[in-house]
This record gives C-alpha cells, structure tokens and sequence, in this order.
C-alpha cells in the first residue's frame, strides 16, 4: 500500500511538473507584449503631406488630425478614433483583420494577447452618409510602440513606433520593412517620394500592382502608461498598409 502511495505521488509530481512547463510559454508570451493607452499628444507638423486637413470633421467629435472624410486620405490610423462610438468586432470581421495580420505582419510582432486586446469603433460624418467601422490596438514591447488599425473592407494597417530621432534612407528603410512583412516586395529607391526639410520627413512608396502602401516618417507622441511622469517622445514611424478596395489607393 505504501509502495502504491509513493508511485501515485510520483506520478501526480511528474503532471503538475508537465502542467507547468506548458503554462510557462503561454504566461511568457502574453508577457512579451503589453496594451498601452491611445496616444496623446502628436506633431501637426507633417500632416499636409499625409494629406489631413483641419477643415474636414467627423460628427465634430473626432479630431481631424486623427480620421478625415476622405477616402483616399483617410486620417492617421497610428491614432484611434477618440470621440467613435465602440462596437463589437463581428467574427467574420476579425476573421478579416486576422487574416490580413498573418499575410502582411510577422508573427513575432504581435500575438493572441494582443488580438484579444483589439477594440472596434464607428462613427458618421458630418451628413451622416459616410458611415465607418473600423479596429484599434495599441501596445508595445520595450520602448517600442506597435499599432494594429484598419476600416473595414476597406485597408488594414501595421504601424512601427521606435523612440530616437533618427531619418532612414529608402535602402534602410525597406531593410526594416522586411523585417516585419513578408508580402512586401522590394522597390527601386527613386521611386520613393522622398521629403527631407529641417522638420518635416517622409518616405512614401505606394504599389497599386499589390495594392500596398510604406511610409516612413517622424512623430512626437506620450502614451497614457503606469509613468505619471511620462513625457513627450521623438519616435521614427513606419507605416504599412495593404489596402483591399482598390478605390482607396491614393
């Protein structure tokens, strides 16, 4: 009987042991990534060459500088749609959304952590016609600030937020970009629009054939995070968006 004790013991040792290791890798993966709050603060300074005009409001309640009417210069998807009406995200939707991620962004960019962690907004223009559906994530890894976005049926988009005030050139640039797509097909450098002036910086590539977008440029941004003190941060952005309405491409 004692004998048989022992060997029970033993065995339930060896589950919990096996139990463990296999929670381990989960814990650690939702570890490796952590949800931030949507931006604060941003520099204007760019945003006539992302073509956002402060004359184009939504319900006047979401800022221009983050969503504009029009749809082939929507807004700012690095930022949320402050001032949107959340929604739920249907499953064929995030089917969609998810789908889009695995073609377009490496998965060691994101993880299931972070997709439980997508919200959804929509919200009306100003004649109540324009009506979008849109998703939202923000979180980052180290210092760095990732964000999962798109409208609906209409692009998804992927956007790199590293802290430093540095400009890449269109060679470094798409070495980054390899680096987190693997759909993204390597372009001639001159075919990059190119804007380097004291304050404002921009690298912008579009591939109708592909229907994909790269931009490249300079924000300055603070996050809502567990620092009170947190202040604002130079970061280089990069941008990538594969667009599924071809009606949108610029």
């Amino acid at each position: 009987m004692r004998k048989l004790l022992k060997k029970n013991k033993f065995n339930w040792i060896v589950i919990v042991q096996l139990l463990i290791c296999t929670i381990k890798p989960a814990l650690g993966e939702e570890a490796e990534f952590r949800i931030v709050e949507p931006l604060m603060a941003m520099s204007y300074s760019q945003l006539k060459y992302l073509g956002i005009l402060p004359s184009q409001r939504v319900d006047g309640r979401v800022p221009f500088w983050a969503r504009v009417r029009h749809p082939k210069h929507p807004g700012q998807y690095f930022n949320w749609p402050d001032g949107a009406n959340s929604m739920s995200v249907e499953n064929s939707e995030r089917a969609e959304l998810e789908s889009l991620l695995r073609q377009n962004v490496r998965d060691t960019y994101y993880n299931r952590y972070v997709l439980e962690n997508v919200s959804g907004y929509e919200y009306t223009f100003d004649d109540s016609v324009v009506w979008r559906r849109e998703y939202f994530v923000s979180y980052a890894k180290g210092d760095t600030i990732y964000v999962i976005a798109g409208w609906l049926g209409k692009f998804f988009c992927f956007c790199r937020a590293v802290p430093g005030d540095f400009r890449y050139d269109a060679r470094d640039l798409q070495k980054e970009i390899v680096k987190i797509s693997p759909s993204w097909g390597i372009a001639k450098e001159n075919s990059f629009t190119h804007i380097d002036e004291e304050f404002n910086y921009l690298l912008e590539y579009i591939d109708k054939s592909s229907k994909m977008r790269v931009r490249n440029y300079q924000i300055d941004a603070v996050f809502r995070s567990d620092k009170p003190s947190e202040k604002e941060r130079k970061y280089n952005l990069i941008e990538i968006t594969k667009f599924i309405d071809p009606e949108v491409i610029p």
